[in-house]
């Protein structure tokens, strides 16, 4: 059950940031956030500058702010 739970919702965050229709249009901004998904806050931007034609996905720790993971996703033929 648990696995599913977590495949729903890695599908749902997938469809927010790549789905046709998403707001993510603006380099630099923070275009989406899931505050608290299992103690962590995921939020995710198109990258400016240097990592423009990329998609950062940042993960935070919600109990300790200074642990964050950053993903760098190539944006190819998504609706970005």
């Amino acid at each position: 059950l648990e696995s599913r739970i977590y495949s729903q919702l890695a599908k749902q965050l997938t469809d927010s940031m790549f789905a046709e229709g998403s707001t993510c249009t603006t380099p630099g901004v923070v275009c989406g956030s899931i505050p608290d998904l299992g103690g962590n806050t995921v939020t995710w931007s198109l990258g400016a500058g240097t990592d423009q034609g990329l998609i950062i996905i940042s993960i935070t720790s919600n109990s300790n702010p200074d642990q964050t993971t950053t993903m760098k996703v190539p944006s190819g033929t998504f609706y970005f």
